[in-house]
């Protein structure tokens, strides 16, 4: 949704940011908690479609997804703290939390990257094998990124998820399979 400050920032701009944006946070925090709520089932969904498309079984499926759900409850953690204490929090605290956001962050995209892998082994279509392997690739290099203090890749990787999702979404809603038949 938008850059947030990071570890390399100034104690000012997190301050600055938390303080001028908290409501937009705070609703974002909320979409996004109800979002990985909704990704268990869809990732468990996903699952089952696969079980009854195909003669393997692709468990991973539902645990890389309760993964990348877990890991977006986990970055909410501090941004709300930081949301919080933003205005009158000590500096220290606020580095702190700000560390464990960056942190947070990495955890999540290479939950996703997981994600991806798994559906890049269970996708039957060339182009969902391809989407995956592309938010597999973008998502480790997030993370990589992430580390260093680069906010590279910052807007691309998620976006890429997103889309991934979607495809997801739609050829699972159309009565397509995402997995192919048993025959495969």
């Amino acid at each position: 949704m938008a850059s947030v400050p990071n570890g390399g920032d100034s104690t000012s701009t997190i301050r600055g940011f938390y303080e001028n944006n908290t409501g937009l946070i705070l609703v974002a925090q909320v979409l996004g908690l109800l979002a990985a709520s909704l990704f268990v089932p869809f990732a468990v969904a996903l699952q089952r479609q696969s079980q009854s498309r195909v003669a393997t079984k692709h468990s991973w499926i539902t645990w890389s997804g309760v993964g990348v759900a877990i890991a977006a409850v986990l970055t909410a953690v501090p941004v709300l703290w930081l949301t919080a204490i933003a205005d009158e929090g000590d500096t220290k605290v606020i580095r702190r939390w700000v560390h464990a956001s960056d942190l947070s962050d990495v955890f999540l995209f290479v939950a996703i990257a997981a994600f991806a892998a798994t559906m890049l082994r269970a996708a039957a279509a060339a182009w969902l094998r391809v989407a995956a392997t592309l938010v597999m690739i973008a998502s480790i290099a997030r993370a990589a990124l992430l580390v260093t203090g680069s906010a590279l890749l910052e807007v691309v990787a998620p976006l890429s998820f997103v889309v991934l999702v979607l495809a997801l979404s739609t050829v699972s809603l159309t009565r397509h399979s995402v997995f192919g038949d048993a025959q495969r």
